[in-house]
């Protein structure tokens, strides 16, 4: 990944926007969100990265959905989001080459969050 500051601050960026709620996050916003973190994934070289990179994919294509007119499928989002949640938390308790402990911190935090949101946005 970038360097521990830069991951670090774009982290926080993440879990602000996901604090105030999935559903309150516009479309738009969510939608560049899900883009930057598939493009730093898809780019970090880490094998372990490549599953998260592709459900953000699928994320992307979901809410592309709408941004395009059609409907959003809640409950299709909502798996997507738990199911990010379980593979980001995989990767803040990782002990091989594992995050540096401030990027641990906040990976828990997100998944957490996604984790959250996805069971909101499935219901």
């Amino acid at each position: 990944m970038a360097d521990t500051k830069s991951t670090s601050n774009n982290l926080d960026v993440t879990i602000s926007a996901l604090s105030e709620g999935a559903r309150d996050l516009a479309l738009g916003r969510a939608l560049a969100e899900v883009q930057g973190w598939q493009r730093t994934l898809a780019t970090s070289g880490r094998e372990d990265l490549r599953p998260i990179a592709e459900n953000l994919a699928l994320l992307r294509g979901r809410l592309d959905d709408g941004l395009n007119g059609g409907s959003l499928d809640g409950g299709s989002i909502g798996r997507l989001l738990e199911e990010l949640g379980a593979q980001v938390s995989s990767v803040a308790e990782s002990s091989e080459d594992g995050p540096p402990p401030e990027v641990a911190e906040r990976l828990g935090e997100l998944a957490r969050l996604l984790s959250r949101e996805g069971r909101e946005v499935g219901e």
